[in-house]
């Protein structure tokens, strides 16, 4: 994510672009979950009808299948406790790969290649860092390993190679996912984000509110919804310039950025209109943080001119229980002050109550 944290103007939290690229890495988990199991289960199968020690069968080969399967049922709860396990996932590995090797007589000497496995998913699932320090580590096993079997010619010569190709897989695989994962957060940067001002885009916004509205109820809190517009916008645009007025749009999405706390959920809404949530906010402490924001923007000065600004709240669930409602409460809420003289902070319209 080295990308979105370096982009200018964004606001100080990340957890919305986690949000996107954790979908990613669910899928990934969850499809090198299923590939563990299979390959352990393969490999247990193969192993059984080609070799005469059946009691390995039944001691070894259970207790990895059962380790296998912790990535996926790790996968299930959250991307983030395997982000946590990286380094116990790799000595693990490590462990289980050397444990075979003495166990049997020749698996290092004709499987060597088993190393490269969990490179790729080292490698893929958490870049290079970690996978570069799989291959020291690994390569040290081998030479571990080296003093204690048979043929060590023939070894030894088998373990550079699987060495030396590893290493490569690593330089070369790794800058491949680093230049893709440049492209691809660039993409996720550009789709959810408004050009002028850094911040999200409404399509985006949609999408946190839905999931904020799924967490409010789940946690059984309440949160606030803001619609902000710019006053006499089209006024200034044709006074000044649109190039004036865009400057004006940037400032005021910076003013908005340093206001806000890092839970809250900023976008522009389209046009002269800002948009935003308030996590775990009463309707109360919603005006009073808006009415800051108001004032602090009506006495900020834009190439010289005042901006004032009007704002409509609507509060989930005394106002509306579902995402398309509690918008067009805020909206009303705007609508309203507006008409009262703008510069203002409107919360509570006639009819407030929406089903949900």
């Amino acid at each position: 994510m080295g990308l979105l944290k370096n982009t200018p103007n964004l606001p100080g939290h990340n957890k919305s672009e986690e949000i996107v690229l954790s979908f990613r890495y669910r899928h990934m988990d969850n499809f090198i979950g299923w590939m563990r199991i299979s390959l352990v289960v393969l490999a247990a199968i193969l192993y059984f009808m080609v070799k005469d020690n059946k009691a390995l069968w039944f001691t070894y080969w259970p207790f990895v299948l059962i380790y296998a399967s912790l990535w996926l049922l790790l996968s299930k709860k959250s991307s983030t406790l395997i982000n946590k396990f990286a380094y116990i996932f790799l000595v693990s590995d490590l462990t289980l790969i050397g444990l075979g090797s003495f166990m049997t007589r020749d698996f290092l000497t004709v499987y060597s290649s088993v190393y490269i496995i969990p490179l790729m998913i080292f490698l893929l699932r958490f870049g290079v860092k970690v996978a570069s320090l799989y291959v020291v580590i690994a390569s040290l096993e081998l030479l571990f390993i080296q003093g204690f079997k048979w043929d060590a010619t023939r070894d030894a010569f088998t373990h550079l190679v699987t060495a030396g190709v590893m290493i490569a897989i690593t330089v070369f695989t790794g800058r491949v996912i680093g230049i893709e994962r440049l492209i691809r957060e660039k993409l996720l940067y550009l789709s959810i984000r408004d050009g002028l001002t850094g911040l999200y885009n409404f399509r985006f916004f949609n999408e946190l509110l839905i999931s904020e509205i799924k967490r409010s109820r789940r946690f059984k809190y309440t949160f606030a919804l803001v619609i902000m517009d710019v006053d006499h916008f089209k006024v200034f645009n044709d006074r000044f310039g649109h190039h004036a007025g865009n400057l004006v749009l940037e400032k005021l999405a910076r003013i908005l950025t340093e206001s806000l706390r890092e839970a809250d959920f900023l976008a522009r809404y389209g046009g002269e209109e800002f948009c935003f949530i308030l996590p775990r906010t009463s309707r109360a402490k919603a005006i009073e943080i808006v009415e800051r924001i108001r004032l602090k923007i009506s006495q900020e000065s834009f190439q010289g001119h005042r901006v004032t600004a009007s704002f409509g709240i609507a509060s989930y669930p005394e106002d509306a229980t579902n995402g398309i409602a509690l918008i067009k409460k805020a909206d009303a809420a705007l609508y309203k002050a507006k008409r009262e003289g703008r510069n203002r902070v409107v919360s509570e319209v006639p009819n407030s109550k929406a089903d949900g």
